[in-house]
């Protein structure tokens, strides 16, 4: 068995989007899988992200890397604090929105 790096760079912190190691992370805490994707919540990064198997892209789904807050909006105006949990129902994403007290869904 191989273990190796899917996205992200390594040792750095951030949040930005790209294909592979150009991709980078601010602690990535869940994720969950569609089977063509990986959804990843940040805890540090107030993000959730989404990760392209075949291609190993990284686009943003919701919130503003390295923003906390309490809001929803479209992604780019939602903002999160301290995402963690993460799950689908196979339409939606539930997102545990941990240091609001939230439960949040991603539509």
């Amino acid at each position: 068995e191989i273990v190796s790096t899917v996205t992200g760079t390594p040792q750095v912190a951030g949040g930005n989007d790209g294909i592979g190691t150009s991709a980078s992370f601010n602690d990535p805490y869940s994720l969950t899988a569609d089977g063509h994707s990986l959804c990843v919540t940040e805890w540090n990064g107030h993000a959730v992200r989404r990760v392209e198997l075949r291609t190993r892209q990284v686009t943003r789904l919701a919130g503003e890397p390295g923003v906390s807050g309490d809001s929803d909006g479209l992604f780019d105006q939602a903002r999160f604090q301290q995402p963690r949990g993460l799950t689908t129902n196979g339409t939606y994403l539930i997102i545990s929105d941990t240091s609001n007290h939230k439960i949040r869904i991603l539509e």
